[in-house]
């Protein structure tokens, strides 16, 4: 056996380069994003997070009574925002349908693969 212990972050550091050397070799670097990727997150989507996590962290500060009113008001909330994000969902992938039908090319370029 080995007098010295091995350095464990080196080891772990050395194999890390080589996957992704070897991943970016085989299929070349990536982004995180697509040059023409556009976010599925609208102001009013934003907006109804914040309020859904205003409402949780006003239940979970509320004690006695007060609980059960805000719980049932975040309960609202994240019905709303659940609403709101299937409603989106919806309304993004009906455009790419659209656009689909208008310019196959086009909308697959635009696309990527990310409806929303």
């Amino acid at each position: 056996p080995p007098t010295t212990a091995p350095d464990i972050p080196a080891l772990t550091a050395s194999l890390n380069e080589a996957i992704y050397s070897s991943l970016d070799a085989s299929v070349g670097p990536q982004g995180s994003h697509p040059p023409n990727h556009t976010p599925c997150w609208s102001p009013s989507l934003a907006q109804a997070a914040r309020h859904r996590n205003s409402q949780y962290r006003l239940w979970r500060q509320a004690s006695g009574i007060d609980k059960a009113h805000t719980w049932v008001a975040y309960q609202e909330s994240q019905s709303s925002f659940r609403h709101l994000v299937r409603q989106h969902k919806r309304a993004t992938w009906h455009k790419f349908c659209s656009d689909l039908e208008q310019d196959f090319s086009t909308a697959l370029c635009k696309s990527q693969g990310s409806w929303g």
